[in-house]
């Protein structure tokens, strides 16, 4: 992750959108430095907490194509 955000911001306009849409929903820019160490920090057990939150049962749906 944090080297596709690498990647990403070497494109000035891409950097400047990413910047835009932080601010715009978080009033705050947080640098990629700051971004990167906050990806590090992560803990398996809070992936895991995140994960079985946005993927639990109740919320998935099935569409069935015939």
């Amino acid at each position: 992750m944090i080297g596709q955000i690498g990647v990403a911001s070497d494109n000035f306009e891409n950097n400047a959108l990413g910047m835009a849409k932080t601010f715009l929903h978080y009033h705050k820019y947080e640098s990629s430095e700051l971004v990167f160490k906050r990806i590090e920090s992560l803990t398996s057990e809070q992936l895991l907490e995140v994960a079985n939150e946005m993927f639990a049962e109740e919320y998935l749906s099935t569409l069935i194509y015939r």
